[in-house]
């Protein structure tokens, strides 16, 4: 699941279409979601769902891309019309995480390009900063370019301004925030619900924000309007279960689940490792299950994979000693700070030279006793 070749990914992306059918036909077959939504009026989009689908490199991007043209074009056909629309709190978000990417750049220096590709092949493409993950995979795909270049390129906006007439150009609706009378019930709930220990680093600023979509959803539904939500937020979609307006979790769908519903009703998302990575991409959470992972795919990509699975004693071995280097350095390679994560992955750089140093000789040595 971490790094499927082109016909496991094929494999898996079939597995997800089964599996989201007999969801639906099981569990939910009159459920409002699959009737009321197949072509909504409205569509909002979280910024966590916004930006891989907006940055160019990201994986998720071209799915994401052909769900909103077949969208389009289904609502064409049925003479409706369709609004793409993103609540303007989550511009901030955006640039936000925009700055966060720039300060990591600027923190690494000239090694960035290096630190992005080993951070985006440790962490996963998809489980990092949205603009460090689509530049460490487009420049793997592409010529290398600096990251400044990169963002100028694709992503031109450093100002909430911008970033709105960027958006609008690219067909989409800005909705003004605005706190109505459903606001405060709204954050009052969600403050309830992070208040305990696994709030997911929820600050109360993201918590006006949601707030405030949701209560723009909830007056959207009370006016008869077909709206939906998507949103990447999982822990967001279950406290949305236990809201007054039940209306409201039925109206909000997963990334996931609108890329399955848009594949199931009207087809024509195209297979690929994006496909398959949206499905099934899994964060491994043991730190030497993660360097394993880490130290099998830099063998892979090296070597085909009969040679580089052939000696596991190795890979054992050079496991427990990186992952012991970085616990005695407290290396922390998901650190949030730029300044502890680039020093984290300037140490991992050290420990893959050295890897790949010695697996080039067991290679030789294997390749010797073979040819003899």
């Amino acid at each position: 699941l971490i790094h499927p070749s082109a016909d496991e990914s094929k494999l898996l992306g079939e597995l997800g279409r089964i599996s989201f059918a007999m969801e639906m036909a099981f569990h939910s077959p009159q459920k409002t979601l699959l009737h009321n939504a197949v072509l909504p009026r409205s569509i909002y989009f979280d910024a966590n769902v916004l930006l891989p689908a907006l940055v160019v490199g990201h994986p998720f991007s071209q799915v994401y891309q052909e769900v909103i043209v077949r969208l389009k074009t289904a609502s064409q056909s049925a003479a409706v019309n369709l609004d793409l629309n993103v609540c303007q709190v989550y511009l901030n978000e955006i640039i936000s995480h925009r700055k966060n990417a720039l300060a990591y750049c600027e923190e690494a220096g000239e090694d960035f390009a290096k630190i992005a590709r080993s951070d985006a092949l440790y962490n996963g493409v998809t489980n990092l900063n949205v603009f460090v993950g689509a530049y460490a995979n487009w420049a793997e795909q592409n010529e290398e370019i600096s990251f400044k270049d990169f963002l100028q390129r694709f992503a031109p906006y450093s100002t909430e301004g911008q970033l709105r007439t960027w958006l609008i150009a690219k067909g989409f609706k800005i909705t003004n925030s605005y706190k109505n009378s459903k606001y405060a019930e709204y954050y009052s709930s969600l403050e309830k619900a992070y208040a305990g220990p696994l709030s997911n680093g929820k600050t109360p600023l993201l918590m006006e924000h949601d707030a405030i979509q949701l209560s723009i959803l909830d007056s959207d539904i009370n006016k008869g309007e077909k709206a939906l939500f998507v949103t990447g937020d999982r822990k967001l979609q279950q406290i949305a279960l236990d809201f007054k307006n039940n209306a409201i979790s039925e109206m909000m769908i997963s990334h996931v689940g609108l890329v399955q519903l848009i594949e199931l009703v009207l087809g024509g998302i195209s297979e690929g490792s994006g496909f398959t990575e949206l499905l099934w991409s899994a964060r491994i959470s043991n730190k030497a299950q993660a360097v394993r992972s880490h130290l099998v795919a830099l063998g892979l990509a090296e070597y085909h994979d009969g040679i580089a699975m052939s000696m596991p004693a190795m890979i054992e071995s050079f496991t427990q000693n990186a992952t012991a280097e970085l616990e005695r350095n407290n290396a922390d390679l998901d650190a949030a700070d730029p300044k502890i994560r680039v020093k984290a992955f300037r140490m991992l750089g050290g420990l893959e030279e050295n890897y790949l140093k010695n697996m080039h000789l067991a290679v030789d040595k294997l390749q010797r006793r073979t040819n003899a």
